[in-house]
């Protein structure tokens, strides 16, 4: 969803730990948690970051994070991926082992 390759993520990651609980790549589906939220706070302020190197613009963050799942939806999903043909038709209609 970031438009990078995962090792990337991996290694920008690793030294973060110190205000990140990362978990392990075998819990991947768990995101990565702030440990302190007045860095939150310090990352979102342009004034408080003073290297604009560290300073998040948070909607641009926003619109990036919402392109990039858009992107990643119109590569991986299809219209119809059961073949049902049926827009709206229900569970109990389709065969067992379809879904």
């Amino acid at each position: 969803m970031l438009g990078m390759p995962e090792t990337t993520v991996d290694v920008r990651l690793r030294g973060l730990h110190s205000v990140l609980d990362v978990p392990d790549r075998q819990e991947s589906g768990f995101p990565a948690r702030l440990l302190h939220p007045s860095f939150r706070d310090f990352l979102l302020d342009k004034e408080r970051s003073l290297n604009h190197h560290v300073w998040i613009d948070e909607e641009k963050a926003h619109g990036d994070l919402c392109a990039n799942s858009l992107n990643l939806m119109s590569k991986h999903l299809r219209t119809d991926n059961c073949n049902l043909r049926l827009p709206g038709i229900l569970i109990h209609e389709v065969e067992d082992g379809v879904v």
